[in-house]
């Protein structure tokens, strides 16, 4: 308390270090709570003696020697930047173990503020850490600048659970960029081994704009993983959902929900080529599936790897308003969430018979929307489910394996083929598409195409490309 107060009144960045006496972990009890951050402070945890910093690729092994709790009960607020503070107040907090709070950071006023290495909730050396009472870590209001939660450094990586909404909560007043507004690298929802639950009610709810979500491991919750509450223009990239590191499952929600937002980019950008899953989220084991659009439009959701989610893996991976699997409308006059974009249709599965690669095929296929520019990308999985909601069934997104720019003209039909690469060939293996518009508004997965029923024919030679009508 009297570090803050003295640190406060500096005029330069002040660093708060530690040298407690006695075993490691040593807990600050606090009889109230602490003075608002108003100045730049360093709050450096892993200074104490016997600190350690993560540095398991996947986990969180990092000692920390310096926990931070009420002395009884619960405590409102931990460390705050209020929403008053000048714009040079700004708050690194690292190494530190925190629980028993209604809400252990709140930044809503101040800028440039990095949350790293730490842990909110669960167990640290035998200690309870009582989770959030509502969020672990709140920003919004008046906060600017650079908003950081974690980090690329394995050092940085957050272990954040058991509060009782979000674990990090971005309100609608943040209006940022992907380069200052960043949650990376954390585990949420998931104790320190990345395996065991350590549930928050919602991953991340991210109702800011701009903000980067990139390379964590959200699992483990009760409500969805990652909720974006109309936000817009965010960046989701390279996220594990729904996964422990040991590939189980935790049956929550929605792997990731879009209530209200729009431009946002789930994977690859609408405009991107990128032929390949390195940006790629993995969504799986979600109870009511892996992304649902139930409101908003501009939404790009690209070359993802969704499945296994539903009660037996059955589950829609992309659903359009959240209601099941959405059926095509003529010359896609409806309108809805993502503008209930139609999908294509494959029509024939050929293997070019001048290919000696028994798992290249040719699909040719028709799309009948509005004329305009689209993305066609294409999955394979080694199963066809939701035939009770539409009477060819739908795919899932177990790989991606091509995708094709393609110009519908003004009739509003286009008959098209292209080429794909699958990973096997199994008789159960099936190849299905989705269309995203220049605006990003990306389609529910759409039928399956078996490559059981593959035919022989010379005239698509591999590599061949050709637009119809």
């Amino acid at each position: 308390r009297d570090a803050i107060t003295q640190a406060n009144s500096l005029p330069n960045p002040g660093v708060i270090t530690f040298a407690i006496p006695g075993a490691c972990p040593r807990t600050i009890t606090l009889a109230s709570a602490l003075p608002n951050i108003t100045s730049p402070i360093i709050i450096d945890g892993s200074t104490q003696t016997g600190s350690s910093k993560n540095n398991a690729a996947d986990a969180f092994n990092a000692t920390l020697c310096v926990l931070v709790k009420p002395a009884s009960g619960t405590i409102a607020k931990g460390f705050v930047a209020p929403s008053g503070a000048p714009t040079e107040a700004s708050l690194t907090l690292r190494g530190i173990g925190m629980g028993g709070f209604g809400q252990p950071v709140l930044l809503i006023g101040g800028s440039n503020h990095v949350i790293a290495g730490n842990q909110f909730g669960g167990t640290v050396g035998g200690v309870p850490l009582p989770g959030a009472g509502l969020n672990a870590v709140s920003i919004g209001v008046n906060a600017s600048g650079s908003l950081i939660v974690g980090g690329l450094n394995l050092a940085d990586r957050n272990v954040i659970g058991g509060a009782g909404f979000s674990g990090i909560d971005v309100q609608g007043t943040v209006v940022s960029s992907p380069d200052k507004c960043q949650i990376v690298n954390n585990l949420i929802g998931l104790a320190p081994n990345a395996i065991s639950a350590l549930p928050n009610f919602t991953g991340i709810t991210l109702g800011g704009s701009g903000c980067s979500v990139y390379s964590n491991r959200i699992a483990g919750n009760s409500n969805d993983n990652l909720w974006i509450n109309g936000g817009s223009n965010n960046v989701v990239q390279r996220n594990i959902l729904g996964v422990a590191i040991n590939d189980s499952g935790f049956i929550g929600s929605a792997g990731l929900r879009i209530s209200g937002g729009s431009g946002n980019i789930i994977g690859t950008s609408a405009t991107s080529g990128i032929n390949t899953s390195f940006l790629a989220n993995t969504i799986r084991y979600n109870l009511d599936g892996g992304v649902l659009v139930v409101s908003g439009s501009n939404n790009s959701i690209r070359s993802n790897l969704i499945y296994d989610n539903g009660l037996s893996g059955e589950g829609m991976d992309i659903d359009l308003g959240a209601n099941g699997a959405t059926p095509n409308d003529a010359d896609d006059a409806d309108t809805g969430p993502n503008n209930l974009q139609n999908f294509p249709w494959t029509d024939l599965i050929v293997h070019p018979a001048d290919d000696a690669n028994p798992l290249d095929f040719v699909l040719n296929a028709h799309l009948n929307t509005l004329p305009g520019s689209y993305r066609i990308d294409a999955y394979f999985s080694n199963r066809c489910d939701n035939g009770a909601f539409h009477v060819t069934g739908r795919g899932h997104a177990d790989a991606f394996v091509g995708t094709r720019l393609v110009t519908v003209p003004s009739g509003k039909n286009l008959v098209f083929s292209m080429p794909v690469t699958v990973p096997n060939a199994l008789s159960t293996g099936v190849v299905s598409l989705t269309t995203t518009d220049a605006l990003g508004n990306t389609s529910e997965i759409g039928s399956c195409a078996f490559l059981s029923n593959a035919q022989s024919d010379r005239i698509f030679a591999n590599g061949f490309e050709g637009t119809g009508p």
